[in-house]
């Protein structure tokens, strides 16, 4: 009788990062290293402010280089704070689903907690065209470094404007242009 004999993940050279995310928000571990096209269920831990262990999540890898991603739901990071992430085992998801254990490739990422308002006005007076307009904002912001989105109504109708302000009056009021 014939049998085929598959082979392990090749997990040489793996290795993990993530961006700092905001509360309430998915992670997504970047992968990078040597993994071949194709469907991966990848066995991690967290451990920090936000703690789980054996969990699991797939990634498709279609680049043709080694890299592809996973996400890590927000249901498993509910706490603010710094997150490490250790992804302990790599397997197929196809055939035998072979599996390359007893790996440890760790590394973490913040949570940033979300900003507590209870308070936020934003006031623009008239402008000439061709001018920019600064935003004068009054809330109950801590100081610090905000980036506000916005949208325009017409007739200079855009959305999801980004624009950066940094707070640091001790009374949560500044401006952005």
């Amino acid at each position: 009788s014939d049998f085929d004999v598959e082979t392990t993940p090749v997990t040489t050279g793996l290795a993990v990062s993530l961006n700092d995310i905001c509360l309430g928000d998915n992670a997504t571990a970047d992968i990078t290293g040597n993994l071949i096209d194709g469907s991966y269920e990848f066995t991690y831990s967290l451990s920090g402010s936000n703690s789980a262990s054996d969990l699991t999540a797939t990634g498709v890898f279609s680049s043709g280089d080694g890299t592809g991603s996973f996400t890590i739901p927000a249901a498993n990071i509910g706490a603010d704070g710094n997150t490490n992430v250790i992804i302990t085992a790599v397997s197929f998801t196809t055939g035998e689903m072979c599996s390359a254990g007893s790996l440890l490739v760790i590394n973490n990422f913040d949570v940033e907690p979300l900003p507590n308002v209870s308070v936020l006005n934003l006031a623009v007076g008239d402008v000439c065209d061709g001018n920019d307009a600064t935003v004068n904002i009054t809330s109950t912001l801590a100081d610090g470094t905000y980036q506000f989105t916005y949208d325009l109504s017409a007739p200079n109708a855009a959305t999801d404007l980004t624009a950066t302000s940094t707070l640091s009056s001790g009374d949560g009021s500044g401006s952005f242009t």
